[in-house]
């Protein structure tokens, strides 16, 4: 299923949109971009603060609340639009020009990803495009055009591509790790004069921390890291893969 939109780069990867979805949940949990606020000039803010404090004046005990005066771009997902190989969020925009209480009602982005084929899953962001089963004069269709959100969508765009590419290059050179064959890994082992280093490797690959290594084999963990970036270099990271911690 592939849509026209505005023309943002997709993410493509080995794996199921189920992983996509998992890590979205966190990532918007932590609150990277739940509401985002387009870029404002000061002049705009101070006026902003003056709209809002004027507006507000003599109401006894209320705490000024700025978020209805920002325009902003909220991203939520949308658990009516999923199947099995496909889960949907959108970004919405909010403009306090035009209305306190709902959303621009023709500026969206759809964040669609899609298995097909399984195991294959690309992430498209289609800016201007509302994407959603509905039916119009009779016909079933699944988008609506409508006006790009332009700049903003397209920095959070990259700041969700930031993101996801460093989580998703440390899990796929871990599963390189993991597909190792077992003569690959005793050769590559071979090459490191020092047994203490050996063991020091077979517990980085078993997921066990800088600190943790280094209690076991009595070394500062800032050693066991360089020592890991160096043996990486020498080895590639199908030997020694990327830890989290360093991402």
């Amino acid at each position: 299923m592939v849509i026209k939109s505005a023309e943002i780069e997709p993410i493509k990867y080995k794996g199921s949109v189920a992983e996509f979805r998992g890590w979205m949940d966190k990532f918007l949990a932590h609150g990277s971009g739940m509401t985002i606020f387009p870029d404002m000039t000061q002049d705009e803010k101070k006026e902003m603060i003056k709209l809002a404090f004027e507006e507000n004046k003599g109401r006894k005990g209320d705490i000024v609340n700025f978020n209805v005066y920002y325009p902003r771009l909220d991203i939520t997902y949308s658990p009516k639009d999923k199947d099995t190989n496909r889960e949907v969020w959108y970004a919405l925009f909010y403009d306090p020009k035009i209305s306190r209480v709902v959303y621009v009602k023709d500026k969206w982005a759809t964040i669609l990803a899609v298995e097909q084929p399984p195991n294959n899953t690309t992430v498209q962001f289609l800016d201007g495009i509302y994407f959603r089963l509905h039916k119009m004069d009779g016909r079933t269709i699944d988008y609506a055009l409508g006006y790009p959100l332009g700049d903003a969508f397209s920095k959070y765009v990259q700041f969700i591509k930031d993101n996801w590419e460093s989580q998703y290059k440390t899990s796929e050179q871990t599963k390189q790790a993991e597909e190792l064959s077992k003569d690959e890994l005793e050769k590559a082992l071979a090459e490191i004069p020092s047994e203490k280093w050996r063991k020091a490797v077979m517990l980085w690959r078993e997921g066990k921390t800088a600190p943790e290594i280094a209690g076991i084999i009595n070394r500062e963990a800032r050693t066991v890291t360089n020592k890991m970036t160096e043996l990486r270099r020498q080895l590639t990271t199908k030997i020694i893969p990327y830890h989290k911690e360093e991402s």
